[in-house]
């Protein structure tokens, strides 16, 4: 297949905006405000992304990946906002608290 299905996909919580990743390390959020859509580049992972999620008001993308360094991101231009350090293995899962103070981190730490 020459064009593989880009992996992981999530919805924002603004029926409007749509977020996935390719292999090649890059993740894309698009916004469908009416017919226009914008896709809007993330890099900066080293190694492959496991898991994109919106926070609850859809403003904010967190990343999760292989390189070990969860990553927030603005939904709106793709700028990195930080990222979160201390794991030693692959993040598999994350999750972001209502008012996204606090985010939640599952990896294979050994």
């Amino acid at each position: 297949n020459p064009h593989p299905r880009p992996f992981p996909l999530t919805s924002s919580p603004l029926p409007a905006c749509v977020a996935c990743c390719r292999p090649d390390l890059s993740c894309t959020s698009v916004l469908k405000w009416k017919v226009t859509m914008r896709p809007i580049l993330l890099k900066g992972h080293e190694r492959s992304i496991t898991l994109v999620k919106y926070n609850h008001d859809g403003d904010l993308l967190f990343t999760a990946s292989k390189d070990h360094v969860p990553s927030m991101w603005r939904s709106e231009n793709g700028e990195r906002i930080g990222t979160f350090n201390g794991h030693k293995g692959t993040i598999w899962d994350l999750d972001v608290c209502r008012f996204s103070k606090r985010v939640v981190t599952a990896s294979a730490d050994a």
